[in-house]
Order: structure tokens, then C-alpha cells, then sequence
């Protein structure tokens, strides 16, 4: 009798863990909460986000007045969060204007940390300036003109 208690007590416990396992290979599945906590951890840390952009200052009267994004690894982390294109001119960053900071390897570090603590930046697009990444009730991020213009001139490059 003894003998059958304990192994019934054996199975049991072997279908809880069967069953506590299983639930574990649901939340490692892709897009689940350990896909995305995997996604922030490389986001905070800043992994391949520098490999993935090449940045370039644009220097008016001898001054740095923006960073021009040159070349962008496709589907990188810098493209993916701010959705940047090559020829874009980033003006803002952590709410200083690029211009007022005069030291282009500042602005460059801050736009990475900027993708670090998932902030916005302001960019020059088609001559309209630009907060990226869009969100809110402004879902076109654009800063003034006229939106329409603005998504039909990136929409033809």
C-alpha cells in the first residue's frame, strides 16, 4: 500500500512539472513577454544600435548645425525604432537643438542614448522637421506644415 502512495505521489509530481514546463515554452515563445523583455535589454544596453547607423555632421558657418544620417543597416535597431532614412538631418536631441550644442560627437552619442531610453528626436525630412518616433494624437510626427505633403514626399523616395 505504501508502495502504491508513493507512486502516486511520483506521477503527480511529474505532471505538475510537465504541466509548469509547458507553460514556461509558452512565455519563451516569439513575441511573448521574454521576446520583448530580450528586445529592451538590447535596447537599454545599446547593443549593435552604433554598428547600425553612420552619422555624419553638417557643418553651416563653421558651426555643427545637424547630423545627417549617411547609411543605415536595413532592419538595424536605429532604423527600426526611429524610422530613419538616409538623408535625414537630426536637429534635436533630448530636447537640445544640435546647433546650441556645437560638438557634433556629443549629438551623435546622445541620438544613440536617445534610442537607449526609447526618447524622441527631431529630424529634417523633404524640409519638414520631423519627431521621431511618432506617437501620440500626431501619428504623422510631423512638427508643423502640412502632414499630407509631408507622407506624399516620403512616400516618392
Amino acid at each position: 500500500m505504501r508502495f502504491a502512495f508513493g507512486l502516486v505521489g511520483l506521477l503527480v509530481t511529474m505532471g505538475i512539472i510537465a504541466m509548469m514546463m509547458s507553460m514556461q515554452t509558452d512565455v519563451l515563445k516569439k513575441g511573448g513577454p521574454a521576446d520583448k523583455a530580450h528586445h529592451q535589454a538590447e535596447q537599454i544596453s545599446g547593443v549593435g544600435a552604433k554598428e547600425s547607423v553612420t552619422m555624419e555632421p553638417v557643418e553651416s558657418g563653421g558651426k555643427v548645425s545637424a547630423i545627417q544620417i549617411k547609411t543605415l543597416v536595413a532592419g538595424g535597431p536605429i532604423e527600426k525604432y526611429f524610422g530613419l532614412m538616409p538623408g535625414d538631418q537630426v536637429v534635436e536631441v533630448a530636447q537640445q537643438k544640435v546647433r546650441d550644442m556645437n560638438d557634433a560627437e556629443l549629438a551623435e552619442a546622445l541620438i544613440l542614448e536617445s534610442y537607449q531610453r526609447s526618447q524622441q528626436i527631431v529630424v529634417e525630412r523633404n524640409g519638414q522637421k520631423i519627431t521621431l518616433p511618432a506617437t501620440g494624437g500626431n501619428s504623422s510626427g510631423v512638427v508643423g506644415g502640412n502632414p499630407m505633403k509631408t507622407l506624399q514626399g516620403i512616400a516618392t523616395h
